[in-house]
Parts: structure tokens; C-alpha cells; sequence
């Protein structure tokens, strides 16, 4: 089982909790099933036998977002944090694709009229969604997933958390 990994690094509380199954996977008989569309011609699976991990396992995956997340300084200005989920899919030469999120630092319920001070600081929450994006697009290492002892595309979840230390 993965265990989250806690970190402070720089004034950014980091927790990572890699998630290489999810609940609406299937299996049926000893096949995997994939529980993504097929994106071009790239079958993606949720669920593997052979799991993905990064260079170096958790502790390389935590000093690679600790080292390479910078918060961005409009959202430290005014104290903004959250998770960020991101979520990308491991190709077979362990590249990540498609990566966007899966959840954003702020989510506003759509019935809501927005002040513009609201508005402003939706701008701010967004660069926090845009740093946890930009820093998982650029990773690289990955060991990708297998399916039969074949390389698999493999979709993961990753949360980022954002948080400044009181001081």
C-alpha cells in the first residue's frame, strides 16, 4: 500500500499520496480492464499488475516536488493554499501524457456570482493549479506500468498540497 509522505520544503507543505488504483477499476476473469476512453490509439489503464513508480520511489518523487515546486508569489502574497489533484497517464517509455487536473486548489460551486474580488482570487488559486501542472508535466524517470509483463499506458492521480508555515 502507498503511504502519503508529509514535507515541508521552502514554506510548502507538501503531501503526496501517488494513486495508481482507483475504485472504478474492474477486473474481469484475470484480465485488466481499462476504465479510460481510448485517447488516439493509446488504451489506458487505471488499474496494472506491474505498478508505475518514479525514479528513485516515493522519497524521489517527494525531493523532485520539493525541489522543483516554486510557490508562485501572488498566492503567497495573500496566503492561498489547497490540494491540487493532478492527474496524468505514464506511457510505455515512462513519459508523462496528458496530464491536466483533476482537481483544483479552489472549486466554486457554479451557482455562485462571483464579486470581482472573488474573481481575483479564483486568478490567484489557479496559479497554484497551474505550478502542481506544470511541475508534473516536466517529471521525468518514471518506470511505466505493466499488463501481462507488457508496458502499459497507466493513468495516476497525484495530490499536491500547498501551505505556508506560520510564523
Amino acid at each position: 500500500m502507498l503511504q502519503p509522505l508529509f514535507q515541508l520544503f521552502a514554506g510548502v507543505l507538501l503531501v503526496v499520496v501517488p494513486k495508481a488504483l482507483d475504485a472504478q477499476s474492474s477486473v474481469k476473469g484475470d484480465s485488466l480492464s481499462p476504465t479510460l476512453e481510448i485517447i488516439g490509439t493509446d488504451t489506458i489503464y487505471w488499474k496494472t499488475e506491474g505498478l508505475p513508480g518514479f525514479s528513485g520511489g516515493q522519497a524521489g518523487l517527494l525531493a523532485y516536488l520539493a525541489t522543483n515546486i516554486e510557490y508562485p508569489a501572488a498566492a503567497r502574497k495573500i496566503g492561498a493554499d489547497g490540494q491540487v489533484v493532478v492527474q496524468f497517464v505514464i506511457d510505455p517509455s515512462g513519459q508523462v501524457k496528458y496530464a491536466m487536473i483533476a482537481k483544483p486548489a479552489l472549486e466554486v460551486k457554479l451557482d455562485v456570482v462571483l464579486t470581482k474580488k472573488d474573481q481575483k482570487t479564483m486568478e490567484v488559486y489557479r496559479l497554484l493549479d497551474e505550478e502542481a501542472l506544470r511541475v508534473v508535466r516536466n517529471m521525468v524517470g518514471w518506470t511505466p506500468g505493466t499488463v501481462k509483463g507488457k508496458l502499459v499506458h497507466t493513468a495516476l492521480r497525484l495530490p499536491i498540497s500547498f501551505g505556508l508555515k506560520n510564523d
